[in-house]
C-alpha cells in the first residue's frame, strides 16, 4: 500500500513537472498568457482529481495538443499582423520602389517566408498585389486628372514610362 501511494505520488509529481515544461514552452512559443494561465490552473485541478496512470496519460496528452493549439493560434494572429502591416505600408507607398525584401525586413520575417506567406493567405504573390495596387492608382489617376501618362507612371512607382504602357494595356487590356 506504500508503494502504490508512493508510486502514486511520484506519478503527480512528475505529471507537474511536465505541466510547468508544457507552460514554459507555450509562452516561449509565443501563446497568449492569459489562455496559458487558464490552461494550466485546469490541468492542476484535473491531475489532482485523475485516477491511474492511463487518466494522466490521457490528461497530458491532451494538454499537450491544447498547449500546440494556443501556440499555433498565436503564430496565426502574428502572421495575419505581418501580412496587414505590410499591405497597409504598400497602400502608402506604393509609388516608391519596394522590394519584397524591404518589406520582410520591416514585418520581420525572411523574404523567402514572408513571399510564401503573402501568396498563402492573400492568393497573389507579392509583386502581383504591388501591380494591381500600382494600375488601380493609375486607372483612378488616368480618369481624374489630365496629367500625361509619364507623370503618371512615375506617381504610380514605374520609372520607365514604356514599360508602364505595356504592363497597363497588358494587364488592363487597354
Amino acid at each position: 500500500s506504500s508503494d502504490v501511494c508512493s508510486s502514486d505520488l511520484l506519478l503527480r509529481f512528475r505529471s507537474w513537472e511536465l505541466v510547468t515544461g508544457m507552460v514554459r514552452a507555450a509562452l516561449k512559443g509565443g501563446a497568449q498568457p492569459g489562455e496559458v494561465a487558464k490552461m494550466q490552473a485546469t490541468l492542476l485541478e484535473d491531475l489532482a482529481t485523475v485516477s491511474g496512470a492511463r487518466g494522466v496519460y490521457h490528461l497530458l496528452q491532451s494538454a499537450l495538443r491544447h498547449s500546440l493549439q494556443l501556440v499555433e493560434n498565436s503564430q496565426d494572429t502574428d502572421q495575419r499582423e505581418a501580412i496587414k502591416e505590410a499591405k497597409r505600408y504598400m497602400a502608402q507607398h506604393f509609388g516608391e520602389p519596394l522590394s519584397l525584401e524591404d518589406i520582410a525586413r520591416m514585418v520581420h520575417l525572411s523574404p523567402y517566408y514572408f513571399s510564401r506567406l503573402f501568396k498563402e493567405r492573400e492568393g497573389l504573390t507579392f509583386i502581383e498585389y504591388l501591380t494591381n495596387l500600382r494600375l488601380e492608382e493609375a486607372k483612378r489617376l488616368l480618369v481624374k486628372t489630365e496629367e500625361k501618362i509619364e507623370n503618371i507612371a512615375q506617381r504610380v512607382g514605374y520609372g520607365e514610362a514604356n514599360y508602364f504602357s505595356r504592363l497597363f494595356k497588358r494587364k488592363v487590356g487597354m
